[in-house]
């Protein structure tokens, strides 16, 4: 069982779903890391370019504030210019500035540049050709100024709004709203100037500067919350145009104070101009934070890269390993199997021999490493031949003349007694001897398993011809007896299931007094043949038994099951020139 699936290791068909098996189970965690991994460098690569994107548009918003901030300087110089006649140069300075930072946009105006506006026509049409032969109106004498101003803002939050990413976002707040209070702040201060020159203004005017003036501050209040470690104006510089806000607020003025108008514009270009060193450092500041961001996003898109090269280069290595490392497995485990099954072939066969050397019970506790205790038994019956004459025979054969008699015939002696519920013991030169009643018990049965194996061995062997001697038949003497014995594992080296007691004897010189071909019963086991019943039994008579004194002893004769056997049909199981070599004989 491997997964969901049964199959055969050894099989072709299971090597190959084996191995599909493994490169699916390599293939996908490969696939979802490179899976992922393509989708980080997507985002990573989207996120480099709108980096990119954003740091081109703030370069083009920089270069767009450069020239909103030298316009409103051209205003302011022109405004106090009319009012006062005084700083021609600085007019015309500004100008020269309004020309180069056009200039300076070069490409990029055409972004800037309303449909249909060529960039020698963007400032001509606002500007005072004769300066000196005009007199200031109001404010509605700089609206082309205000217009374009109005356009130019549009324009930079336009074009910083689509790509601008959230860390620099809070920057980018400050910036918008300082360069709205310096519109608003520049504007309020032209009506400011206009207030201290004619001492009143103008219902709409006034309107205007109350618009403006709460504009500049919500915009400075709006950028410190944003921003609360920068300082945008201080009390000192605000002061005197604090003074003239309150001023233009009554909106009643003592008279025209030259000085007084000076000292306002000084005061207000110098918060101006501090203003737009605040805006020049978040502009560096935004700058660098781009710069950072293009950097983190090109080094990203690089280690995304690195990363995708590499599982690509590197899965088809673990591929082939895997392949290999499956391929040896399953050579392994088709050795191994082999291996198995010649290990379960040669312990089937261990299992058999120890089978045959003791008892299945015993061999069971034995693996187990269990001790086998003695164990007694309160009725068995033994049986025990041997070969009449054994001792002439072997003296006038060779050795192995004799082991191929022996051999031959305790094979066809153990083929008998498998029909019965009986336990070789043992084999002893010409000694053969069986138990029934252990080591299962059987009640009474023992008896008449030893007896009934007894005829037919008896019968089996008549005819028996010694294969080297073609005219001398082999007769055997049977010897019976019932009684309790004990039994156990005797050694650990060669350990034998040995019977031990008086019962054994017994039997054994049943066998040692008995005569040829004829099965010798002691007195207590026809006792329990005669309980069975069917059985064929002769008194012998008393019979001196070493070790016992004398004893009445009988012959089993025959049993019921035999009467309706003609003699013909008695045929015996040996078959004459089969003879039987040894195992060790036929190994070698």
């Amino acid at each position: 069982m491997y997964g969901c699936f049964k199959f055969n290791p050894s099989s072709r068909n299971a090597r190959k779903l084996f191995m599909t098996h493994m490169l699916i189970v390599l293939l996908i965690p490969i696939a979802s890391v490179v899976m992922q991994n393509m989708l980080l460098l997507q985002q990573h690569v989207k996120s480099y370019s709108e980096t990119i994107s954003a740091n081109e548009e703030m370069a083009l918003t920089i270069n767009i504030t450069r020239l909103l901030n030298v316009i409103q300087n051209e205003r302011m110089s022109l405004v106090f210019y009319m009012l006062t006649g005084k700083n021609r140069t600085q007019v015309e300075l500004s100008i020269e500035h309004t020309n180069d930072a056009l200039n300076h946009l070069g490409e990029d105006l055409n972004y800037l540049l309303p449909a249909g506006t060529a960039n020698h026509t963007l400032i001509a049409d606002m500007r005072i050709k004769t300066p000196e032969n005009e007199t200031f109106t109001g404010l509605e004498y700089f609206e082309p100024y205000n217009a374009l101003n109005r356009y130019v803002i549009n324009q930079i939050v336009r074009s910083t709004g689509t790509s601008i990413s959230s860390t620099v976002w809070r920057q980018f707040v400050v910036y918008k709203n300082l360069i709205e209070a310096i519109e608003s702040i520049n504007i309020a201060a032209i009506l400011v100037l206009q207030f201290i020159c004619n001492g009143y203004l103008g219902l709409s005017d006034y309107a205007q500067f109350i618009r403006r003036d709460a504009a500049a501050l919500d915009y400075i209040a709006s950028a410190q919350n944003f921003m609360t470690s920068l300082t945008i104006i201080s009390e000192a510089e605000f002061s005197v145009m604090q003074y003239w806000r309150t001023q233009v607020l009554i909106n009643i003025s003592t008279g025209y104070r030259r000085d007084a108008l000076v000292e306002y514009y000084h005061s207000v270009t110098t918060v101006l101009k501090n203003l737009q060193m605040v805006q020049d450092q978040i502009q560096t500041d935004v700058k660098e934070t781009i710069l950072e961001e293009i950097q983190s996003a090109r080094r990203h898109q690089s280690i995304s890269i690195g990363l995708v090269v590499v599982i690509l280069i590197i899965s088809p290595i673990l591929v082939l390993m895997i392949r290999a490392a499956t391929s040896t497995i399953q050579n392994y485990s088709t050795k191994l199997m082999a291996r198995t099954m010649e290990l379960r072939m040669e312990k089937g066969k261990s299992d058999r021999l120890l089978y045959q050397m003791l008892p299945p019970a015993v061999v069971k506790q034995l693996k187990q490493q269990r001790q086998v205790p003695a164990e007694t038994f309160d009725a068995v019956t033994i049986f025990f031949s041997d070969i009449v004459g054994f001792t002439d025979i072997s003296a006038s054969s060779s050795a192995m003349e004799v082991v191929i008699m022996l051999n031959t015939l305790y094979r066809l002696f153990d083929s008998i007694i498998l029909k019965y519920d009986v336990y070789k013991v043992e084999t002893i030169g010409d000694a053969y001897m069986v138990v029934s009643g252990l080591p299962q018990r059987n009640g009474n049965r023992h008896a008449g398993e030893i007896a009934m194996m007894s005829l037919d061995l008896v019968c089996g062997i008549s005819g028996f011809t010694i294969p080297h001697m073609k005219n001398r038949t082999l007769e055997i003497r049977v010897g019976i007896n019932t009684g309790p014995c004990v039994a156990g594992v005797v050694g650990t080296t060669m350990p034998r299931y040995c019977l031990f007691g008086d019962t054994i004897n017994t039997a054994s010189r049943m066998e040692s007094t008995g005569e040829p071909m004829k099965i010798h019963i002691s007195e207590s086991t026809k006792e329990v043949l005669d309980k069975l019943g069917g059985f064929k039994i002769k008194l012998r008579g008393t019979v001196d038994v070493k070790g016992k004194g004398t004893m009445q002893t009988f012959w089993l004769t025959g049993h019921s099951m035999y009467e309706h056997l003609t003699p013909e049909m008695l045929i015996p199981m040996y078959k004459q020139n089969v003879v039987t070599e040894p195992d060790f004989l036929q190994i070698v």
